[in-house]
């Protein structure tokens, strides 16, 4: 029992942890598909995988082992490509993406600190501190 239940746990963590980190790129919306069949994939093959390791690997056919080899090909292929897509995605590197947010923000706080200018002349009651 001890066995099974630690193999499920670190297959468990092993899922969780390819998913997490292939779900950290940021795609287009045109390569959003991917996550979707990553996600389909993973956990469809640590369904199984879990499947087999309580009935104590018996009794699994030959149509069942090739389904773990199709779902372990389309894994592998989905996770050469999910870099390949965050690169085609043209996702600003982080300092360009930090100076687009900074040069933003500064045109909201003009446009506030006139708001507020405004306010203060047109009469309003506000605590100019």
């Amino acid at each position: 029992f001890f066995a099974k239940l630690l193999l499920s746990i670190n297959l468990f963590a092993a899922a969780c942890s390819h998913v997490s980190l292939l779900s950290i790129a940021r795609l287009a919306r045109k390569f959003i598909w991917s996550l979707y069949a990553v996600h389909i994939s993973v956990w469809s093959l640590t369904a199984i995988l879990l499947y087999s390791i309580w009935q104590s690997f018996e009794n699994i056919s030959d149509f069942m082992m090739r389904i773990i080899g199709v779902l372990s090909i389309v894994i592998a292929g989905l996770t050469i490509i999910t870099p390949i897509f965050h690169r085609l995605s043209g996702q600003k590197n982080g300092v360009e993406e930090i100076d687009a947010r900074i040069a933003e923000l500064k045109e909201q706080l003009l446009r506030l600190e006139k708001q507020r200018e405004e306010m203060i002349n047109a009469g309003g009651n506000v605590d100019a501190s």
